[in-house]
């Protein structure tokens, strides 16, 4: 209840210094180069338009009954601050690991059994030097300002989203498609 505001971050993909309607010719392969993550094809195409951060949003509503209008995202392209939570109290909370997710995945899958066992690895210490943080630009991803724009208290709308991104991927990965017709 004392949560004002959370921002899930985004590394901005493979384009975030480029605007949306330069990227017509777009190939797959180069959608799917993300600059800090090692992911599928799905996922990768999905950072680099913004979707998988607009379904995180939906995620965070609905398994932790937070309002949409207190989540929202942040650009860090650096990729070592995952979340930042803000509290009425002003105290803020940043959750930050190194872009490799064996980190969470071993947290989650030792938390319960092994808490005190963790394997201390210096590959996996952050250097703190440079954290840099961006509002989305709506010319660069313009899927945010359609999500922000669809009601997304009716479920359906957030389905049709899902699916509509699903289907517009694998049209783009077969070549029918413009990777900025991933938008339309």
């Amino acid at each position: 209840n004392n949560i004002s505001k959370i921002f899930l971050t985004a590394s901005g993909g493979p384009f975030y210094k480029k605007k949306f309607n330069d990227l017509k010719n777009i190939k797959f392969s180069q959608a799917i180069n993300h600059p800090k993550w090692k992911m599928g094809y799905k996922k990768s195409i999905d950072s680099a338009t913004l979707v998988n951060k607009c379904l995180e949003l939906v995620e965070a509503h609905y398994l932790f009954n937070i309002p949409y209008n207190k989540i929202d995202i942040l650009i860090h392209p650096d990729a070592i601050v995952h979340s930042v939570i803000e509290y009425e109290n002003y105290i803020t909370h940043f959750n930050l690991f190194k872009n490799d997710m064996k980190i969470p995945i071993l947290n989650f899958l030792l938390i319960s059994k092994y808490k005190n066992k963790l394997i201390k690895n210096s590959k996996y210490t952050l250097n703190y030097n440079q954290l840099n943080f961006h509002k989305v630009k709506n010319d660069t991803f313009p899927i945010y300002k359609f999500f922000n724009n669809i009601d997304k208290e009716i479920p359906q709308n957030l389905i049709k989203f899902n699916v509509g991104n699903e289907l517009a991927v694998d049209l783009f990965k077969s070549k029918k498609i413009n990777y900025t017709d991933i938008y339309k």
